[in-house]
This record gives C-alpha cells, sequence and structure tokens, in this order.
C-alpha cells in the first residue's frame, strides 16, 4: 500500500498545543480529557504542593531551571498584562500539559510536537498513518500514560528502597531522592536536560520506548512530589547545587537551544554499520558505531575507504527512507564534514567539502554510479 503524501498543515488543535506549550504558564488540559483520569492524587500534584506548602527558593530554583529562561522579553510583557504577579524564573510550569492522567515535561512535549519544524516531516503512529492531526498520537499518550502511572506508583519500590543501606534513616531516604533528581547520565538521565524528540523504529514512533519514556516521567514527578511534601529534609542539600547559578543571575541568560543531530533507527544503523564498517579501518570501527547510533561528532575524522559520492548518497538514502531523522538535509551536510574524511589515492585523507556535499545531499548533482547500499521496505541492504 502506498503510503499517502504528508499534509503541509499540522490541525488546530496540535499547534494550540504548541502554542500553548510556548506561551502559556498554566498546565493544560491535552484534548478529550476526562476528570476521572487521574493517576496523581490531587493533594500530590505539583501544583498544589507548591500552593499549600512552604518550599525554600533553593529547591524551587532548581526545579524550575529548565524552563527559567524560557520566557522572552515580549512574551514576558504579554504574561504581565494577563495579571500574573509571580516571579519571572517560575513562571512556566515545567509539566504544563496532561494527557490520560499522565503529567508531560514542557521541553520535552515541545521537542517533539515541533519535530515537523527541526525536520521538516513527522513519523508515522504506525505503518500506514503519518501524523498531521493531535489526535494520531493518541496511541502514543496511552502508552506514556501507562508508564507515568508505573514510574509513579512504584518510584519509591524501584528507585530508592533497593539501595539504601541495612539501618537507614530518613537522611539516607532523602539523600537517594536528592541523588535521583541532580544525577546526571548522558542521554539518559538529566533533570535540566530532560527532552529528546520521538523514539522511533522505522520511522514509526515506539510504543514500547513511549513506555518507558512515560516511567522515567511519573518517576521524577513523583520524586518532586516527595520533596514538595518535606521541605525541611530537603532544603539544605539543593541549596549548595543552586548556589553557583545564584551568583550569576546578573549575566544575560542564554536561550534555550535544542539539540539537532542526525538520529539513525537502531534496527538501521545496526543494518547500516555492517555494510559499511568494510569501507573504514577496523581500528575505527567502534566509533563508528557509536556515532551511527548517537549521532555525536568524534574527535578525530574517521576515514572512508571509497569514493566520497558513495558515503555521501548511503546517508542521502536514510534520510529520504525516513531512517535517519533528527535534522534537516543542512544539518546532516554538516555533520558529514565534521566527522568524515575519504581516501584519495594520490593526497591520502582528504576533508569533504561543503559544497560538494550539499549537491550530492540536497540535490542531484554528482549522482552515484557505484552506490554502496540500496533500500527496500525499510531495509538495507548492500547494493
Amino acid at each position: 500500500m502506498k503510503k499517502k503524501e504528508q499534509r503541509n498543515e499540522l490541525d488546530t488543535s496540535f499547534l494550540e498545543i504548541i502554542f500553548h506549550l510556548k506561551n502559556d504558564i498554566n498546565t493544560m488540559y491535552g484534548i478529550g480529557e476526562y476528570k476521572n483520569e487521574e493517576i496523581v492524587p490531587q493533594q500530590l500534584t505539583h501544583y498544589n504542593l507548591i500552593k499549600n506548602n512552604t518550599i525554600a527558593d533553593s529547591i524551587l530554583d532548581y526545579y524550575y531551571s529548565p524552563t527559567s529562561r524560557w520566557i522572552e522579553d515580549k512574551a514576558w510583557e504579554a504574561i504581565i498584562d494577563s495579571g500574573y504577579y509571580g516571579i519571572r524564573k517560575r513562571a512556566f510550569d515545567p509539566y504544563a500539559f496532561k494527557k490520560f492522567g499522565a503529567f508531560h515535561y514542557r521541553n520535552d512535549l515541545l521537542t517533539k510536537l515541533c519535530t515537523k519544524g527541526w525536520t521538516g516531516k513527522m513519523p508515522f503512529i504506525n505503518k500506514n498513518q503519518e501524523i498531521n492531526t493531535f489526535s494520531d498520537l493518541s496511541p502514543y499518550f496511552k502508552e506514556y500514560a501507562n508508564g507515568f502511572k508505573e514510574g509513579f506508583d512504584n518510584f519509591e519500590k524501584n528507585c530508592i528502597t533497593p539501595f539504601l543501606p541495612m539501618f537507614s534513616d530518613k537522611d539516607d531516604y532523602s539523600l537517594k531522592v536528592f541523588d535521583f533528581l541532580t544525577k546526571k547520565v548522558l542521554f539518559e538521565h538529566d533533570w535540566t536536560n530532560n527532552h529528546s524528540g520521538f523514539a522511533t523504529k522505522d520511522s514509526i514512533i515506539s510504543l514500547v520506548e513511549s513506555k518507558l519514556h512515560g516511567k522515567k516521567q511519573g518517576e521524577f514527578y513523583r520524586a518532586w512530589s516527595i520533596v514538595f511534601s518535606n521541605n525541611y529534609l530537603f532544603k539544605h542539600l539543593f541549596t549548595e547545587i543552586v548556589s553557583s547559578s545564584q551568583q550569576n543571575e546578573a549575566l544575560p541568560p542564554p536561550p534555550i537551544s535544542i539539540e539537532i543531530k542526525p538520529t539513525i533507527d537502531s534496527d538501521a544503523a545496526n543494518q547500516f554499520f555492517n555494510i559499511l564498517k568494510g569501507y573504514f579501518e577496523p581500528k575505527q570501527h567502534t566509533e563508528l558505531q557509536t556515532i551511527l547510533e548517537k549521532g555525536i561528532n568524534v574527535n578525530q575524522k574517521l576515514i572512508f575507504k571509497g569514493n566520497a559520492n558513495q558515503l555521501t548518497d548511503a546517508f542521502k538514502k536514510l534520510y529520504h527512507a525516513r531512517l535517519l531523522t533528527g535534522c534537516q538535509k543542512k544539518d546532516l551536510q554538516k555533520w558529514i564534514v565534521d566527522n568524515f574524511q575519504f581516501f584519495n589515492k594520490k593526497k591520502g585523507a582528504v576533508d569533504f567539502k561543503a559544497k560538494t556535499v550539499e549537491k550530492s545531499i540536497a540535490g542531484n548533482e554528482y549522482r552515484c554510479e557505484n552506490p554502496i547500499i540500496k533500500i527496500t521496505n525499510g531495509v538495507i541492504e548492500r547494493a
């Protein structure tokens, strides 16, 4: 069955949610939300806990840190005109959206919904259905909610209790909760950098990964509920971690940046690596596999032992087959130039030229007469 052409515009509800995440200070309920779909008891929602308890500034500063730099001057003026009298850096609730009872982290959901803006296209929700309307995302939101409930309900059982010493006390407990909220594990766990695009497999949103992501957010949400309920246990712990940022408050805040990098579907990355590794020295295979899986940059460029346009043609095919997402063509072109060289018999290792890569990726010039891959029904094979 031939996939239909993607529409140019997202529906009104979709754009409304994006506008809310960028501009509104309050939590918004998802389209079709029902009041009986509750996961978090009302007394444990962050809104009620912050409203009804005395919370230390150090705790609130760390909680709001991901969104504290979000508001531009013009947007802040509009918020003030609407009657808001709060503190600017705490105006945007980190959990700004709720669907099927599960709260969504503002920065993360905005990153996902703006995928079309970053890459020019949205992923599929199933094999034959692209995402054009907000309701198309219902399967994602349902699996996320299942994971969120699991994470929220079992946070202490899974993340705290197994790691306490035998004769633990309240200080041991609070330290473990604090560690959960402040530790940083690259690509896996970081409250202050807690956003990513949709996890996909064959350009289709992975519902398994969606549930795992919801579980992680449920755990974060529960951890903060514990902190807000026990201010006296956590106040001194957060004071030190925010002190350095408080000393620099007079400096202009840097704008929020969302990392743009090539992201290859996990199965596709493995298929591609198995073909591509034959064109690189064995000592570079580990680093090659890493950058294909994570889209990161290498310290020393990898040398492709083939014709330059064979490599650019391969990446171009991945992009057009929707197996490579997370960036626009211009970002992919720069990534290739920054991370690869090709081998010339006379000159040795030669850098890719930006203009040549642009013509190969973005246009039909420098057509590859001897391609190294072909893609059939989402499967990468040797050409």
